[in-house]
Formats: C-alpha cells, sequence, structure tokens
C-alpha cells in the first residue's frame, strides 16, 4: 500500500506524496492537500496531540473533531445518517505494528434499545 510508503521515517521537508506516488487534490494554499483515490475525505480540526512514549517505533496519537465530510462522486448519494455502506470502500484497518485487515467479512448488529 501507497499510504503505509507514506510512515516511513522521511526526514523533513521530503515530500510524502511524491515519494510513495499518491495523487492529491489541493483545494487551496491554506488548507492540507487531500489524497484523490480516497471515497471518503474528513476535514478535522485539532483536538489533541497524545504521545505513546519516546525513541523509535513509538508514535502520537491525534485526535481531530471532524468539520466536514467530502464524498466523491460515486458516493454523492449515499445518506450518511445510515451511514457509508462498507463494500463500497474496501476498507483497511491498521491493527497495530505492522498488522492490517480488510473488510472482507461483513455482517450487522441492531444496536440495543431500552424500554422507558
Amino acid at each position: 500500500f501507497r499510504t503505509n510508503l507514506r510512515s516511513a521515517p522521511f526526514p523533513n521537508g521530503v515530500d510524502e506524496f511524491s515519494e510513495a506516488d499518491v495523487r492529491f487534490v489541493e483545494e487551496s494554499s491554506s488548507e492540507p492537500r487531500l489524497i484523490a483515490e480516497s471515497p471518503v475525505q474528513l476535514k478535522c480540526e485539532l483536538n489533541r496531540c497524545i504521545p505513546r512514549g519516546e525513541g523509535p517505533g513509538v508514535g502520537t496519537l491525534v485526535l481531530g473533531n471532524v468539520v466536514e465530510i467530502l464524498l466523491s462522486k460515486k458516493l454523492g448519494d449515499i445518506d450518511l445518517q445510515k451511514g457509508i455502506p462498507p463494500e463500497t470502500l474496501n476498507n483497511v484497518g491498521r491493527m497495530g505494528a505492522d498488522h492490517y485487515a480488510r473488510t472482507t467479512e461483513i455482517f450487522q448488529m441492531a444496536r440495543p434499545t431500552i424500554k422507558k
């Protein structure tokens, strides 16, 4: 995955998009670039950064507040209140360390309700 290449420890000033051959869309010079192939773009404001330790292989948990959701044209008719059907996204999730998972086995489970 080209996105994984972007996690390499490049020195400051190296364009990770170019190194990973990732196409991008630049909406304006004041906003971050968006990955062109991504069907969903989340624009976020930084909430906080939480360091998870020090040294190689340790990262920082970055938390953001979503302020805008952009959908590609193929997802434009989706009702976000019902959620985006996962099979339309071909999701890959990071499981920790060098492990990843695909959403190839999908099932639904209704949320419980409480009678008042």
